[in-house]
């Protein structure tokens, strides 16, 4: 079995529950893991299937199904979700207890969970697991599908390949290669698109092979090559090229960014949100007759200003990669060109006195009061455009304060990113840092802030400035989190009710969605009671027992994981159907106000 490769993943001394017990956050941490073992797998169907759903039900603690997802062509039945693509905060954090605690049970788990993916929902073909943005596993049948059409799609994942080559070698190999082969359409132009072929025929032995000429103009079409792919795409390729310390890879990976890199703005120094130019014309269709260099790659608007921070994470999380292996020089030109990025975009669009972001173009233009105005080449606007509107400024996100501190750290101190993360904390209560790293602090200990975001960011401050006032920070964060957001009974985190779950991106009222700048009980009815087993909340209050015991070597950093449905950058589900699951007579209900026709009788279900 493969997961006997994993006993080396288990601490060398074991913890007795007393142990466990003094220390709040791994009681927390250990016990919302233990409510996900027992509740979250094996419950669903009659065969032994160890994978876990992505959400359990707080009281009910069963996995509510849906429909409203299932959109292959065939009859419409409800299903119970398994996206293990988004399940890697939970892989990591299960991995991490395991080394802390010298229990095994918790790696065990996620073994068999990657061991099971890789047994019945592996393409030989391709190399791929049936994953992805549009590919899950219904938990009551065992039967694949996907959304808009069964497509592989990685972008913003950055799965924990450690534990799935440590689980199966070859196999975890053919997958790092598989999602080159099917996202890669031209390896000389490096023409890439976020959607590939679960069955798409592959030499592996030859990925990293080709002959190379030099970067060449791909043919214009309608891909969608965003960045966070290409991103995904580099993490497994170094990934690789590290654990098997081969060269190809990584040359290809550079490749890759490179060429992102090339496009980037020479004064600024932004990214492109696009590699490849598009055949619509999205962006020119909004922005081109006041400003023709607003093509969709050169654009962060709306609701994609805080989308941004999972890019940057990933291109962080590329640059720590290196240094944990001892490679930072080959990637000395990326890593500068990483921190120019992350710094640039804040200079251009973030606003310290609204603590807020500007929807800009990436040479710095501001488009806060760009009015959008017809007549419009195409019909259909992006970006949630309307009409008659402008882009409101963005409310920050509190992970961008993870982004700051990271990038001061695998930076080694660059004075800029602490800048930002001052500013940032500071907005939201949290207190002042101090203007340098030698400064005294003052800090808000009666601070109300919950967020797991400030925890990373705090742990990671701590890593780079020892002060004891830094750690406190992140205990007492810590305990507003725990008394905020996790049930006592079950251990599992969900929202307050207070919660506004998406930033209204018009200026005009009339112009906005109906979910926009609504809280969750507005959006639900009800108290959120459906709680993500991939959440950050346990990853945060783990990541603060390392940084009170100094165990960052075996604490795995938070990145991204998937956030398909879920509410950005926060990494909750929300979704009416699966919140009324339980209730079948508010679910009827329901359907019939979305017309949604049902072929099967809810109340057998």
């Amino acid at each position: 079995m493969g997961i006997d490769r994993l006993d080396y993943w288990i601490g060398k001394k074991a913890l007795s529950a007393d142990e466990i017990d003094s220390n709040r956050f791994l009681k927390a941490t250990r016990q919302y893991a233990n409510t996900a073992i027992q509740y979250g797998r094996n419950r669903y169907s009659c065969k032994d299937m160890p994978l876990f759903a992505d959400c359990i039900h707080i009281e009910h603690l069963k996995a509510p199904r849906s429909i409203t997802s299932h959109r292959t062509g065939t009859e419409p039945v409800p299903t119970v979700w398994s996206f293990f693509h988004n399940q890697q905060n939970l892989m990591r954090l299960l991995a991490s207890l395991s080394q802390f605690t010298g229990e095994g049970k918790y790696v065990n788990v996620a073994g068999e969970a990657a061991e099971y993916m890789f047994n019945n929902y592996w393409y030989k073909e391709s190399g791929l697991l049936h994953w992805g943005g549009h590919g899950y596993i219904d938990l009551v049948t065992g039967n694949t599908y996907g959304m808009k059409g069964v497509v592989h799609e990685i972008e913003d994942v950055y799965p924990y390949w450690e534990l799935l080559r440590s689980v199966n070698p070859e196999r975890g190999e053919m997958l790092m290669k598989g999602i080159w082969e099917a996202n890669v359409k031209d390896w000389n132009a490096l023409h890439y698109n976020r959607h590939g072929d679960f069955k798409k025929q592959v030499d592996h032995a030859n990925t990293w092979n080709r002959f190379w000429d030099g970067y060449k103009d791909p043919d214009i079409s309608s891909d969608l090559s965003f960045i966070s792919v290409a991103l995904d795409l580099a993490y497994a390729a170094y990934s690789l090229g590290y654990q098997k310390q081969e060269e190809a890879p990584r040359i290809w990976a550079e490749r890759l960014l490179n060429l992102i890199i090339k496009q980037r703005d020479p004064e600024t120094g932004i990214w492109p949100n696009l590699v490849h130019p598009q055949i619509s014309k999205r962006g020119l269709n909004i922005f081109g007759r006041k400003y023709p260099q607003a093509t969709e790659p050169r654009v962060y608007v709306g609701n994609q200003l805080n989308h941004t921070i999972t890019q940057m994470m990933g291109m962080l999380a590329i640059v720590e990669n290196a240094q944990k292996h001892s490679r930072l020089g080959e990637m000395v030109r990326i890593k500068e060109a990483v921190e120019k990025h992350i710094i640039g975009f804040l200079d251009a669009s973030y606003d310290k006195e609204s603590n807020k972001l500007k929807s800009i173009i990436i040479d710095g233009t501001d488009l806060t009061d760009f009015r959008i105005e017809g007549p419009f080449r195409l019909e259909k606007l992006y970006f949630g455009a309307k009409n008659g509107g402008a882009f409101l400024p963005q409310r920050i996100t509190p992970l961008y304060t993870s982004v700051c501190a990271r990038g001061y750290r695998v930076s080694n101190g660059r004075r800029k990113f602490r800048d930002y993360l001052r500013d940032m904390l500071k907005a939201v209560g949290i207190g002042d840092i101090g203007i340098e790293k030698n400064s005294e602090s003052l800090l808000n200990f009666n601070t109300n802030a919950l967020e797991p975001a400030y925890i990373f960011a705090l742990v990671d401050l701590f890593r780079v400035e020892p002060k004891p006032e830094f750690l406190k920070m992140a205990e007492r964060i810590g305990d507003n989190l725990i008394e905020a957001r996790q049930h006592t009974d079950s251990g599992l985190f969900t929202l307050e009710d207070n919660f506004i779950i998406q930033n209204p991106v018009m200026d005009k009222p009339e112009l906005q969605e109906p979910h926009e700048g609504k809280s969750v009980i507005e959006i639900l009815g009800d108290s959120h009671k459906t709680a993500n087993l991939d959440s950050m909340e346990p990853l945060a209050l783990l990541s603060v027992y390392a940084a009170q015991t100094g165990q960052y070597n075996i604490m795995p950093s938070w990145t991204a994981g998937g956030l398909y449905l879920k509410v950005s950058s926060v990494g909750h589900i929300l979704g009416k159907e699966i919140q009324l699951w339980f209730d079948k007579l508010a679910l009827k209900q329901f359907y019939k106000d979305n017309n949604i026709d049902c072929s099967w009788n809810i109340d057998e279900n």
